[in-house]
């Protein structure tokens, strides 16, 4: 072990890439072969460094055709990424309705909803833009909002709250 751990632990690699446990499994159930059959250490060969290759080569394709035989293994950090089919028809049947919705709305409610949350303005920045003041805008907002709900129900829209 002594002799041959480190030239086989550099084999490994090579053959592992970047697996760096995978190479340290293979060279210690190389070594663990090499214990169990001591009579591979009594060969006519001047070194056992060529069997105990062929060993880790052999360990290193078997674990590759074990992975191909099996599924792919993934973790679940690239979850959250996964684009998520969506409802094209649906999506444009809600579009149509809530600017139904909208066109029932009193014009300066539409301006205030169309600031706040189309051009996503703060309170302040759309109390500058339209020109009235910072309480107004906060009332036309709070009824805006009421009246946009009331006609939303009227057309028999159900909207989850996070669309």
């Amino acid at each position: 072990m002594d002799e041959h751990e480190a030239a086989l632990r550099r084999y490994v690699r090579k053959l592992t890439g970047t697996d760096v446990q995978l190479a340290e499994d293979i060279v210690q159930e190389t070594l663990l072969r090499a214990w169990q059959r001591p009579e591979a250490l009594t060969t006519r060969h001047t070194s056992i460094r060529p069997w105990l290759y062929t060993v880790a080569r052999n360990l290193v394709c078997d674990h590759w055709r074990a992975r191909k035989a099996r599924p792919l293994e993934v973790d679940d950090t690239g979850l959250d990424t996964v684009a998520v089919a969506k409802d094209e028809i649906a999506s444009v049947e809600l579009t149509h309705a809530m600017r139904e919705a909208m066109d029932r709305l009193r014009p300066e409610h539409r301006a205030v909803l169309a600031q706040l949350y189309f051009r996503d303005l703060s309170i302040k920045d759309t109390a500058r833009e339209l020109g009235i003041p910072l309480g107004t805008v906060k009332s036309r907002t709070y009824n805006a909002l009421r009246a946009l709900r009331q006609a939303v129900e009227e057309l028999g829209l159900t909207v989850s709250p996070n669309r």
